[in-house]
């Protein structure tokens, strides 16, 4: 009886510490589930819509290599900013134009429109995670950070997946869909601007030695551009390869769905077994299977359940590659370089989805639809070749000496996601030195008193900054 009574002691004294843990972002994780679920929205209706409008597969590239370049201009410039305005001003702004770039597509279907949306949108979403994930770390302690970012990423897969499906629920060919995504992404702001809780410390810019990156790890710079320029791929041709291949709308959204929560599934499994053996084995696996599974979808007309299954599968293997690769990656990163080198991979990978779709484009008009998939599988192929030559070259890293696969370090998604909390003596990290998160007129400023909007922590509490 004692020992049930100290286990039902324990295990509420352990609800109540994760309750006030996740009560500390639950206003964040909440605004991140509204704006994944409109960004998902819009990635599985952008390329659909724009197949109904007749545009031309070299828009189709143009539009998604300008939401990822914008994506990468926004993870350079989007600490000046929050530097600027703040970490709720810049949210809120970035938020708002994110909103207004999701109803420029129906009110003008012109194609050079759509491109500077998608622009637009790509700069919005890199900011808007870089001042969620900042604040996530900054609530986060060392003890609870691993599970606060997990559960960070599992709503990104849960709510990306969600936002898909409701392309399947109305006619893509009308107005509604995108204002659906314009009010989801607006309404995300509302709490974190009511939210109580205090915003970061100043914002810490990174440094970055871009092509060094390639000395610490080659397999883990070229895999990183590769996985990019294959999901770049991917992301603006998937629901159109459906569509082209004879199915209608809704079985397209099932289709890219499927190949997301194929990945989003099987991230875990395949980081901890990489764990127990040289990463790179694990990705000459994933990648051999991947460029199979696409190869058959090239190729082979296949019914709707079939084809459901094959793009499942083909997801499970192909999109834990990036996974994989930053995991190698870390493991040859000394302690003081995570920074950097995690800023690093995520550029690599913009690189690569800018890429990646003007190639599949060209594929295309030779082999038509299935070409994107001929593109996925050619990358893989240069990819698995250069994988197996460097482990000829560089020796297996023990088991011993990795890096422990995170689940949240890893995932493809975000911009700021170390496998370490940013530290100001990081020699990667630059402080400002002076910060406020009011206008500069202070005088003018009546600065509230305690834990509310913007103000910020009487002393450092030891919290990791980003």
């Amino acid at each position: 009886m004692q020992l049930r009574s100290d286990l039902a002691r324990s295990f509420v004294f352990e609800s109540l510490v994760m309750a006030q843990m996740f009560g500390s972002v639950a206003a964040l994780l909440f605004s991140v589930g509204l704006l994944i679920a409109g960004t998902g929205l819009q990635m599985a209706l952008v390329p659909i819509r724009a197949e109904i409008e007749g545009f031309d597969s070299l828009t189709f590239a143009l539009m998604t290599s300008a939401f990822f370049g914008g994506y990468a201009f926004g993870c350079l410039v989007g600490p000046y900013a929050v530097l600027r305005a703040g970490h709720i001003r810049s949210f809120t702004a970035m938020v708002s134009l994110a909103s207004a770039a999701a109803l420029a597509h129906p009110l003008l279907p012109d194609p050079m429109v759509w491109i500077a949306a998608r622009a637009i949108s790509g700069v919005c979403m890199a900011g808007i995670f870089l001042v969620v994930e900042s604040w996530l770390n900054d609530r986060a302690t060392n003890e609870n950070r691993g599970m606060v970012m997990s559960a960070y990423i599992i709503v990104y897969f849960t709510m990306q997946t969600a936002g898909q499906m409701i392309v399947s629920l109305i006619e893509p060919g009308g107005f509604p869909l995108f204002v659906i995504a314009s009010i989801l992404v607006s309404l995300a702001v509302i709490p974190v601007a009511m939210t109580r809780s205090a915003q970061p410390a100043p914002m810490s810019v990174v440094r970055l030695r871009f092509f060094g990156l390639y000395k610490i790890s080659p397999v883990g710079f070229l895999g990183s551009l590769a996985s990019g320029m294959s999901v770049g791929v991917f992301w603006a041709y998937g629901a159109v390869f459906a569509t082209r291949s004879g199915f209608d709308i809704n079985s397209a959204v099932y289709f890219v769905s499927a190949m997301v929560a194929g990945g989003a599934l099987m991230q875990w499994p395949v980081g901890r077994l990489s764990d127990t053996m040289d990463r790179r084995f694990v990705l000459l696996g994933l990648m051999i299977i991947a460029a199979s599974f696409a190869i058959l979808l090239a190729s082979v007309t296949l019914p709707l359940q079939w084809l459901l299954g094959a793009g499942a599968l083909f997801g499970a293997f192909f999109l834990p590659i990036y996974s994989v690769v930053t995991a190698h990656t870390y493991d040859f990163v000394e302690d003081d370089s995570y920074v950097e080198a995690a800023a690093g991979i995520i550029l690599v990978n913009s690189v690569g989805a800018i890429i990646g779709p003007f190639v599949a484009a060209y594929t295309i008009t030779w082999f038509g639809i299935g070409g994107m998939f001929v593109t996925i599988a050619t990358i893989l192929t240069a990819m698995i070749l250069f994988t197996a030559v460097r482990v000829t070259i560089r020796p297996a890293m023990p088991d011993q000496d990795k890096t422990d696969y995170d689940f949240y370090s890893t995932a493809p998604a975000g911009v700021v996601i170390t496998p370490e909390p940013l530290e100001e003596s990081d020699p990667d990290v630059v402080v400002p030195d002076e910060w406020s998160p009011y206008e500069e007129d202070d005088e003018t400023v009546d600065q509230p008193e305690g834990d509310v909007i913007g103000s910020m922590p009487d002393e450092d509490d030891g919290r990791a900054r980003v």
